[in-house]
């Protein structure tokens, strides 16, 4: 029980879930403001110029630094035909449709719903660096970001106050100690610990109605007394009634209930529960692909997870629409690099930073293939390499204006842009390089 306590405290720290967060949890009232209601007023945090309201989203990112061969069996992939390819009907090159778009690439990813095709793109990209101990200083854009802050961290920062998210800081629930805020490292919540403690009997969700009931009493007595017109329309405004705060304790405490590991179903389950208690704009989680495969006989690991991992994305939107969020969420994946197309056959795949594949799923997306990839030798070996970006068309182009060894950060821009976020902000805070204009709505 001693263990379980200290184990609680330091959850409960790390995300943040003291008594006034667990307060605007069950009032869905903001924290800055039950802190001090008399002396809020009703401009306080209103959106600023930062982040487009009518197209905010919440993110849900997969991303490892194992390097995972998603790049190899994705849309763009199958016109090459000494592009290796493992020899199995679900890796076969099937028909596929984004939106608009006729393409083909390995048959596991003709199993995701057509919804959720209809708005994904595949961009193909470099990336910094081919060394699994970067994942963080990738995530980070290789310090080349403003005041050197995250990815993650600065689109968990600009979402907070339009999404009305508790923290201003991304979480982690299965990707590992790989993000940072305020220059620390975020520790991990994994799923199995996220149940535990905040789904058991004595959890904080446990009394999430009686809290609201004793917060919105006070508040309103105060208001009443000494409030202005503005900060009581305020409160009336976003106050969640005590069916809706009951609802949502019972609807988290259910979902972390079904997890039972800390694998790919658990995390999605732990990162819906956190988007529904709206802790954070911004959960990193780990789905993977085929994990480091240099030695890789067959290239059945890359097989057996592409499978699992395409059913996890298929698990991931049809639990988001069947939560309400799916027109809220956007989901990617982007890792630490790609691996080799060509190189050891069948045998296995090496660390490859010229080719990346990323994947994006939202409202604002417009479905496609974007870059494209091309041969690359250097006389020592010979392989593909991504190619140059022309960001009005999406196409892969010798000398396009966003180079190569600027795709990645056009691609960290591009995921700004369909989360909401302003070009002219995610300008002034990422590395630089453009986003894909023609991959967005």
């Amino acid at each position: 029980m001693a263990n379980l306590t200290r184990r609680s405290f330091t959850l409960r720290t790390s995300l943040g879930l003291g008594r006034l967060a667990m307060a605007s949890v069950a009032t869905g009232v903001p924290a800055w403001f039950l802190s001090a209601p008399q002396q809020s007023t009703a401009q306080l945090r209103r959106f600023g110029d930062d982040v487009d309201p009518g197209r905010a989203q919440l993110l849900v990112l997969s991303t490892a630094g194992a390097g995972d061969p998603l790049n190899a069996n994705a849309p763009g992939t199958y016109a090459f035909p000494d592009i290796v390819h493992p020899a199995d009907p679900s890796m076969a090159e099937t028909p596929l449709r984004l939106g608009d778009v006729e393409t083909s690439a390995a048959q596991v990813w003709s199993t995701l719903p057509q919804w959720v095709l209809d708005r994904t793109a595949f961009v193909h990209h470099s990336t910094p660096t081919q060394i699994h101990t970067d994942h963080p200083k990738v995530l980070e854009l290789m310090e080349r970001a403003a005041q050197n802050e995250g990815m993650l961290e600065m689109f968990a920062r600009y979402l907070a106050p339009t999404v009305g998210t508790l923290l201003d800081t991304p979480v982690s629930a299965g990707a590992g100690p790989v993000l940072k805020a305020n220059g620390r490292t975020i520790a991990n919540q994994n799923p199995t610990l996220l149940r535990d403690l905040l789904a058991q009997p004595e959890g904080p969700l446990t009394n999430l109605a009686t809290l609201r009931d004793a917060t919105l009493d006070k508040i309103h007595l105060e208001l009443k007394a000494n409030g202005t017109p503005d900060q009581r329309a305020f409160l009336d405004n976003v106050a969640t009634s005590r069916d809706q705060a009951r609802n949502l304790a019972n609807d988290v405490v259910s979902i972390l209930g079904e997890i039972n590991d800390n694998r790919e179903t658990g995390q999605l389950l732990a990162a819906i529960a956190l988007l529904k208690l709206k802790l954070s704009s911004t959960i990193a989680i780990d789905f993977a692909f085929g994990r480091d495969n240099h030695a890789d006989p067959g290239l059945a690991d890359e097989i057996a997870q592409h499978q699992t991992g395409v059913a996890a994305i298929a698990q991931l939107m049809e639990r988001l629409r069947a939560e309400g969020l799916a027109e809220q969420t956007t989901f990617a994946i982007m890792n630490v690099f790609g691996r080799t197309l060509v190189r050891n056959g069948l045998e296995g795949r090496d660390h490859w930073k010229n080719h990346h594949v990323s994947l994006i799923v939202g409202r604002n997306v417009r479905a496609g293939v974007y870059g494209g990839i091309k041969k690359f030798d250097n006389g020592l070996f010979s392989d593909y390499t991504a190619m140059d970006i022309n960001p009005d068309t999406g196409a892969g182009e010798d000398e396009a204006s966003i180079l190569l060894d600027d795709t990645f950060f056009g691609v960290a821009k591009t995921l700004g842009r369909a989360l909401g976020i302003h070009g002219t902000t995610l300008d002034a805070n990422l590395a630089p390089g453009q986003a894909i204009s023609a991959a967005l709505t």
